[in-house]
């Protein structure tokens, strides 16, 4: 008789395991229920929210700034066009083993309002020649108010002569920074 205890009481403890199997499954399940619906939404919110936000990245920022002329009359299309080319870095003529770079960003001003579209197929060209142009001068040559002066004219006779259907008639250094 003691075997049959025995085996009585191993049916119990079974029966005992089962049922709190049973309830941690069912707890689980009610987890699940309510915590994968909230994952599900939070995921949703989240790759919203990164469309979106590439979406405001991909819109192409204006280069350009119209000014218009208030003493003339209305009728004529006469304004200023301040257009504003990207930042170009580039190593300068090295002397004594010091290696310098500049940072420079040109404005440029330019009458031709209508023209727009021809700066910015041309703007490449107009990278390519500041690199090309100030790889060759040294730190010496611009850093005085006179070097910078003679920098400016001479860019400003380069651009008129890749830009050529446009008159450029100033440039401004926006950013003009020697690092070394």
């Amino acid at each position: 008789m003691v075997k049959d205890d025995k085996v009585f009481d191993d049916e119990e403890e079974e029966g005992e395991e089962t049922s709190t199997s049973s309830a941690s499954n069912i707890t689980k399940k009610k987890i699940l229920i309510i915590i994968l619906p909230i994952l599900i939404i939070i995921g949703l919110v989240v790759s919203f929210y990164a469309v979106k936000s590439n979406e405001k990245k991909a819109e192409k920022p204006q280069n350009y700034t119209v000014i218009e002329n208030q003493t003339e009359s209305k009728s004529s299309n006469s304004g200023l066009i301040l257009y504003d080319f990207k930042e170009v870095d580039c190593n300068l003529k090295a002397e004594k083993n010091a290696a310098k770079k500049v940072k420079i960003q040109l404005t440029i001003e330019t009458p031709d309002s209508d023209k727009i579209q021809i700066i910015e197929g041309l703007s490449p060209r107009v990278n390519t020649l500041l690199i090309e142009h100030m790889v060759g001068l040294s730190a010496e040559e611009v850093q005085t108010p006179e070097g910078l002066y003679w920098l400016k004219q001479d860019l400003l006779y380069r651009l008129n002569l890749i830009l050529s259907p446009i008159k450029v008639t100033n440039i401004n250094f926006k950013t003009f920074e020697i690092i070394e």
